[in-house]
């Protein structure tokens, strides 16, 4: 029991560094934030298994009330900073959301339709069809990490974006939610004139699986609204604007 009390004053110490970047309005150093971001993850799933280890009693009705206050209080802290996060801490705490329970998104599936080879320059329309869960109406697309102004079309847990590619091989698919959340994934299917092709080093872990599933970010149950037949942009293949991507959101 004394270890498991130890573990719940640890990891509320750790909140507290999280707690106090949230606090302050400005884009936390990305280095320490990782780290007080790493260090909080591990110390609530000590205090979990702590938890998980005790007889039922008041101590452990105890330890879990403060694991559930740790949690919603994380889970604020999180979505105020999300906005002020590089698109790259934005996506290893939306996998520590999914772990805490939040509703995030989760990718499942990549397809990328090229277009025809030697198709000239400004028609060469590509197709990005991307399948998951807890897809958020609204969501921009990201492109090699980069935000794409486009509108997509949201519909029965699929997104599909058409766009007029300029830039360089597409190596990363993603999206970026209305509340800040970001999943992206380099495990892409690539489909041209009837060929399929699966690109590798997949990079996104999700679904309170960092570094261990390979479609990334999240799973879990807040903060997104539902999408059952959700149509936020265009589907239809034609009058595409011709898209060059934009500078990486730094903050």
């Amino acid at each position: 029991m004394a270890q498991a009390q130890w573990d719940a004053q640890f990891s509320q110490d750790q909140l507290s560094v999280l707690t106090t970047f949230a606090r302050d309005g400005q884009s936390p150093p990305s280095a320490a934030y990782r780290k007080a971001l790493v260090a909080f993850d591990q110390a609530i799933q000590t205090l979990t298994h702590d938890i998980d280890q005790l007889p039922q009693g008041k101590e452990r009705q105890h330890l879990e009330h403060q694991r559930l206050e740790q949690t919603v209080q994380a889970q604020k802290a999180f979505y105020n900073l999300l906005g002020r996060l590089t698109m790259g801490d934005r996506q290893q705490t939306t996998v520590i959301l999914g772990h805490l329970g939040a509703q995030v998104p989760h990718l499942t599936r990549v397809r990328i339709a090229f277009p025809p080879k030697g198709m000239p320059p400004g028609k060469a329309e590509l197709t990005i069809t991307l399948t998951g869960d807890h897809f958020q109406p609204g969501a921009q697309l990201l492109i090699n990490n980069r935000v794409m102004s486009i509108p997509g079309t949201l519909r029965r847990g699929v997104y599909v974006f058409a766009l007029i590619w300029n830039g360089p091989q597409v190596q990363s698919v993603g999206l970026l939610s209305r509340d800040g959340t970001v999943v992206q994934t380099t495990s892409l299917e690539e489909n041209q004139h009837g060929s399929s092709t699966t690109s590798q080093d997949n990079r996104n872990h999700n679904n309170g699986q960092e570094d261990g599933n390979s479609n990334n970010t999240s799973g879990g149950n807040k903060n997104t609204e539902k999408g059952n037949a959700e149509n936020n942009g265009n589907g239809n293949g034609r009058g595409k604007p011709s898209v060059t991507p934009t500078p990486p959101i730094h903050h």
